[in-house]
């Protein structure tokens, strides 16, 4: 499925960032080259690149040092 988005939207898997809650999407994100990033449950997840607690904690991140 992040593969399908990245294509319809032509852009490279390596350029896109994954928001997910279940440690499955954060699987499926790093599995398809994208950036990882775990809300809720997910934060858990050893695999994610990065945790946040909140959709809002997505405007601190400086995206060009990731």
């Amino acid at each position: 499925v992040f593969l399908v988005a990245a294509e319809r939207l032509g852009v490279c898997p390596s350029a896109c960032a994954v928001v997910e809650d279940a440690n499955s999407g954060i699987v499926a994100a790093k599995q398809a080259g994208m950036l990882a990033i775990a809300i809720g449950e997910a934060r858990k997840s050893a695999n994610a690149d990065m945790r946040i607690n909140h959709l809002s904690d997505l405007l601190k991140i400086k995206y060009d040092t990731i």
